[in-house]
């Protein structure tokens, strides 16, 4: 997993403790400061690791895989 990549997952689980619900792509470029493009191109190769699970090929709809275990890992 890419520097960035790590930080995405870092502010995605983050954002999840404390709202119940996965941040938008745009959500995610502001916070992490990068462009939309940026983030859709870490969040496909996330998906190609296997990290996350998104709806549709091109869809923005996505989920952590074992959200539990990453959560227990990060101290959460």
């Amino acid at each position: 997993m890419t520097q960035t990549g790590k930080i995405i997952v870092g502010f995605i689980i983050g954002y999840y403790k404390e709202n119940q619900f996965y941040p938008n792509y745009d959500e995610i470029a502001e916070a992490i400061n990068r462009t939309k493009s940026t983030v859709h191109t870490h969040m496909r190769r996330l998906e190609d690791e296997g990290v996350i699970i998104r709806k549709a090929d091109h869809s923005s709809q996505y989920r952590l895989i074992n959200m539990g275990f990453i959560c227990k890992n990060e101290g959460g």
